[in-house]
């Protein structure tokens, strides 16, 4: 995230959960600050390297929005200060699952729709529509994309990709240390 410094200026830091981001965006977006793209900054950061790095941060991540929803949902939906646009949106932001726990949740309700006895048209519209954006912005990804091979080769790594952020998810569920504790992840030496 990058932050300007009028608006610093204006809302000095106030950010101390696990997951400062989530918070700084829950409490902005209460208080009527704009929250953009802007296309002309530049933010250089580290990247986990393996899921062994990323697990802590991820875990960190998940039980952290959870906790910014309980806490700044309900200001959202108060606010005088935001459209209900903008309260809709914000609600899908702090919501809405991951692309991973989206994708596995269709997957189970299809399986339960099977054995349920669903009609197999049914069942093929219900998985349409619930991976249809999924699908389309995977297909505007790899067709915009430098390296459209790799891309999707990467792609055939999601079911395992999957059942990782879904054991995170739980985990991250389950920790108390997850909810209160910043965990460093560990890094990488930078080449």
């Amino acid at each position: 995230m990058v932050l300007g410094s009028e608006l610093l200026k204006r809302r000095p830091w106030a950010a101390f959960s696990v997951t400062e981001d989530w918070e700084l965006y829950a409490e902005y977006t209460a208080l009527g600050e704009t929250i953009a793209f802007i296309p002309g900054a530049r933010l250089v950061s580290q990247e986990a390297r393996s899921t062994a790095q990323s697990t802590t941060q991820r875990q960190r991540w998940q039980a952290g929005r959870r906790e910014v929803r309980l806490r700044w949902g309900p200001a959202i939906r108060a606010s005088r200060d935001i459209t209900s646009f903008q309260k809709v949106d914000a609600h899908l932001e702090l919501y809405w699952p991951s692309p991973a726990v989206h994708f596995a949740l269709v997957l189970v309700c299809a399986a339960a729709a099977a054995l349920g006895g669903a009609p197999l048209p049914v069942q093929l519209l219900a998985i349409a529509a619930a991976t249809g954006e999924m699908i389309l912005g995977l297909a505007a990804i790899i067709a915009r994309h430098p390296q459209p091979i790799a891309t999707l080769m990467a792609l055939a790594r999601a079911p395992g990709y999957t059942l990782w952020r879904l054991g995170v998810g739980v985990r991250a569920r389950l920790s108390r240390r997850a909810r209160d504790e910043w965990v460093r992840t560990a890094r990488h030496q930078h080449r």
